[in-house]
């Protein structure tokens, strides 16, 4: 897998298009000139050997910034930043031709026209995808947005919206006493994987597809999972199935392959029609409850309506065998949606575009979740009516309130309100995306000493970046509404590709790995301040944390360790700085 490529996948499209874009104008001689000096011009031209091992700096995203003032100051025309930023591209050799063309063709047009629309500074986006700090008195165009960060402290500012239908328990026998709920997140089929192909091709998340090469029958872990593989997973799902009895079946969202150069809106939709029929099959007896992911639509990660109700569209169909008529008519306004599971328990699905930080649409003045009656006027009348009616409600989505999912802090701050003002009806938050076993743990905001909310992050069905194929049970109090503990299912695919034989084990149980006396919010935050100082216990956290068979990339040092304990504590980039005291 190329630099790019990992940069990506890590730090998300958008930065990849800004990187490349840095360069778009070296051909341009009188741009460069007039703009930048040799030293500028000479790190522009290092982009080719840059590393995606760090962090995109404040000063090379801003060079990037000058150049698209470029851009914009002569009027340049979609096709030219397309043809631009192709042309340098190939010429950088960052890409295979091929990769650079669909890479240009798919988020050059999104960026010159958030850019256009906006009349946002161009250096206000490396603010804004927290690569430089903000700067006091300046962007104060998009001042509402950064208001919105402290916002969610008064939950009473916020319009008395009111859009929840009364809705009757979907089940007509209730469950009762202990079950289980199953997560299924990240699973990133591959429909194209071809036996015997090679893993390692140089084009990005499209490699074991030309057959010739040694990728597994089962899969390989430099590339996304096969589709037959993903049946057999849930063939295994079911057997377990027999011992500990499967309740509801939450499916945390991503169901294309990571090809973001390769892909278009009929392969999207696609992707989502074949794992949804596919979940349906294996799981057609179970309430099924799905979110959406970042990777459905097209770009991914770029969201905004009415341009993308092609993806509502087809969320609303691909979902119609587990909803009804009331919870679809939501899907396809907004792609999020409530469920009254049974009396007394609630669960609400979030679309978490609103909170992508590389989502671009979202430094629009009018983006989804800076309109009237959004997502969170939404949200907070569901769990207001919630309340009134003694429910419990659990929340399941995407993209977690957690720096290593790159979110924005607009809408983690308002979320971090939200889970804190209803506290006390919240069950549990299951949520994927960042292919890592992780948790978070949300405080209140006076004093940052309270648990008020646990979010579960689960790993990955797919294989790429080399994860294990994972799933997790949660044990679940039907009648009490409590997470009581939780299992961890792991299988190695080089063992399946050796042997023919797919053995899933389980990898450890949370309450016996950290010796809680329970799942509360309150025992999880008292085990992440332990983390600080007890490194044994860190360890245990850490030895998971990746997923990965090949265990953690490098031991982790006190520097490491306190990072990594930050993470589970920072739903904000500033409640994160505040723990590493910073």
């Amino acid at each position: 897998m190329s630099k790019m490529l990992r940069m990506a996948t890590l730090l998300g499209p958008a930065v990849l298009l800004l990187l490349l874009i840095l360069g778009s104008q070296i051909s341009s001689a009188h741009e460069t000139e007039r703009r930048l000096s040799p030293e500028s011009t000479e790190k522009l031209k290092a982009i080719g050997s840059w590393s995606a091992a760090g962090l995109v700096s404040c000063e090379m995203c801003e060079l990037a910034a000058v150049l698209f003032e470029g851009f914009l100051e002569r009027n340049a025309t979609t096709e030219e930043v397309i043809k631009t930023t192709t042309d340098v591209c190939n010429t950088l050799k960052i890409e295979q031709p091929e990769v650079c063309h669909g890479l240009m063709f798919a988020y050059a047009p999104v960026v010159y026209d958030v850019l256009i629309e906006s009349a946002l500074e161009p250096r206000m986006i490396c603010t804004k995808l927290k690569m430089c700090m903000a700067k006091e008195n300046t962007y104060e165009h998009f001042n509402q947005l950064d208001r919105m960060a402290s916002f969610g402290s008064n939950l009473l500012d916020k319009p008395n919206y009111k859009d929840v239908k009364p809705q009757e328990p979907r089940l007509k026998e209730p469950f009762t006493g202990v079950g289980y709920i199953l997560q299924l997140a990240d699973i990133h089929t591959d429909p194209y994987y071809v036996v015997g192909s090679n893993p390692d091709c140089g084009r990005p998340g499209a490699c074991c597809r030309d057959g010739t090469g040694d990728a597994g029958f089962y899969g390989d872990y430099l590339c996304d999972i096969p589709l037959h593989s993903v049946g057999l997973i849930f063939e295994q799902i079911l057997e377990v199935h027999k011992t500990y009895p499967i309740s509801l079946v939450v499916y945390t969202g991503d169901n294309p392959p990571h090809d973001i150069w390769n892909q278009s809106i009929p392969r999207q939709v696609e992707s989502t029609e074949v794992v949804s029929k596919l979940i349906n099959d294996y799981f057609h007896d179970f309430v099924v409850l799905p979110s959406v992911g970042n990777h459905e639509s097209w770009p991914s990660e770029e969201f905004i309506l009415p341009k993308n109700q092609w993806l509502l569209d087809a969320l609303e169909t691909s979902w119609s065998p587990w909803l009804d008529k009331a919870e679809l008519e939501t899907v396809k306004k907004g792609g999020y949606y409530t469920m009254l599971v049974q009396k007394g328990l609630r669960v609400v699905s979030i679309n978490s575009y609103d909170s992508d930080l590389f989502n671009l649409y979202n430094l629009l003045e009018h983006s989804n979740m800076n309109i009237k009656h959004n997502q969170s006027d939404w949200l907070i009348n569901v769990m207001e009516q919630a309340e009134a009616n003694s429910e419990k409600v659990i929340i399941v989505g995407h993209i977690p309130c957690t720096l290593k999912s790159s979110v924005n802090d607009h809408w983690c701050s308002l979320y971090a309100s939200i889970v804190e003002r209803f506290s006390t009806i919240i069950a549990a938050q299951f949520y994927g995306h960042t292919h890592k076993d992780q948790l978070v743990v949300f405080t209140d905001a006076a004093t940052n000493s309270k648990a008020t909310g646990m979010n579960y992050v689960s790993p990955c069905i797919t294989t790429l970046l080399k994860h294990m194929p994972s799933f997790r049970l949660y044990e679940y109090d039907f009648t009490t509404n409590e997470v009581l503990n939780y299992q961890q299912y792991v299988t190695d695919i080089r063992e399946w590709n050796a042997n023919g034989n797919m053995t899933f084990r389980l990898a450890y149980t949370a309450k016996e790995l950290y010796n809680l006396p329970d799942l509360s919010p309150q025992s999880w935050y008292n085990l992440a301040q332990e983390f600080k100082t007890n490194a044994t216990l860190f360890n245990n956290y850490y030895q998971f944390l990746y997923n990965s068979p090949y265990g953690p990339p490098h031991a982790c040092d006190d520097n490491c360790r306190k990072t990594w304990t930050c993470e589970i504590f920072g739903v904000t980039s500033q409640l994160f700085d505040k723990c590493l005291g910073v």
